[in-house]
């Protein structure tokens, strides 16, 4: 009545996860991802142009495509990052050395990079759905929908657990006889 406009509450932002890698930071807000700090190598998912820059506020990384559904989960590595989408798709992002980035090379990914889990050596030959991830210094894991633990990239030391030390370009399944 009387012409008064009346205002649309905003709706709220909801912060579901928070990770920090070396010099950048995620943030997943309703289903978004952020990121800021560092965007060297691609680490933040901005884009090439982005390179030798810094974000000093929260920029949404828009690149996701829209059919892998809002993202749900998030890590930071050292120097890359990693999404896992409420459909299940597997999200890598920033520098690729020794293969951290599953993306079957040592490339850098500038934007949201599908990886696909599970169609290689030692994998269960589809694209399996992922629940769960993480990223380390120059290595990055995953757990699949059906339990199996993948591992990718720098194999030092035997940090992927796939039996060796040979550095891994895609995710390999983790040795399950250990689990037992």
């Amino acid at each position: 009545e009387g012409g008064e406009a009346t205002e649309t509450p905003a709706a709220p932002v909801v912060f579901q996860a928070v990770s920090c890698g070396y010099h950048h930071t995620l943030v997943l807000v309703s289903g978004r991802v952020f990121s800021f700090g560092e965007t060297q190598n691609g680490r933040c998912g901005h884009g090439p142009d982005s390179d030798r820059t810094n974000a000093f506020f929260p920029t949404i990384v828009d690149a996701f495509p829209a059919e892998g559904g809002p993202v749900v989960s998030i890590s930071c590595g050292y120097f890359h990052s990693l999404a896992v989408s409420v459909k299940g798709a597997l999200y890598s992002f920033g520098a690729g050395k020794g293969g951290r980035l599953g993306n079957g090379c040592t490339d850098d990914e500038w934007l949201p990079y599908r990886v696909t889990v599970g169609a290689g050596a030692g994998g269960s030959g589809g694209d399996e759905r992922i629940v769960a991830c993480s990223g380390g210094d120059m290595h990055s894991l995953a757990i699949g929908e059906s339990g199996r633990v993948y591992g990718m990239g720098y194999n030092g030391s035997g940090r992927l657990g796939v039996g060796d030390n040979a550095p891994r370009y895609e995710p390999t399944l983790v040795n399950a006889s250990a689990w037992v």
